[in-house]
């Protein structure tokens, strides 16, 4: 009798993973990388929208050193549905959950976008070129 119960109970609870992981493979699949100067598609419900990183101005404090301010990331994004374009300036600072969120419209369809990340984080030993930064970002309608 003991051995069912432990078996049934090791049977529910591996479901219960099972469930978990798929949660977060949807979550993942929503965020897209988008790569500076390098034309990038949002797949929406319905819609495809094209993702363009105009502009990357980087002042986030580096990994290896004690600053005052954490600084942030200053970002111009280029977004169109093909027949719409708008451009939206999004400011980004990892340790505020605040940040990174930008409301915009195209025609008459209303967008949230929120910048998730923004790598490479800067290091006092590199300097990485413009081409290395991917903006990790999500779109949804509202």
């Amino acid at each position: 009798m003991k051995n069912l119960i432990i078996v049934t109970l090791l049977c529910v609870s591996s479901f219960a993973c099972d469930s978990k992981k798929d949660e977060v493979v949807e979550i993942q699949d929503q965020t897209i990388s988008a790569s500076y100067r390098k034309t990038t598609s949002v797949n929406i419900p319905g819609q495809a929208l094209i993702v363009n990183v105009l502009e990357l101005n980087e002042s986030r404090c580096p990994i290896n050193v004690n600053c005052i301010q954490a600084g942030g990331v200053d970002l111009q994004l280029s977004i169109s549905d093909g027949t719409n374009k708008a451009n939206i300036p999004v400011s980004f600072k990892s340790e505020s959950k605040a940040s990174g969120h930008q409301t915009f419209m195209l025609g008459n369809q209303n967008y949230s976008l929120v910048v998730h990340d923004v790598l490479p984080y800067p290091v006092t030993t590199q300097t990485p070129d413009l081409e290395e930064y991917k903006v990790n970002l999500s779109i949804e309608k509202i």
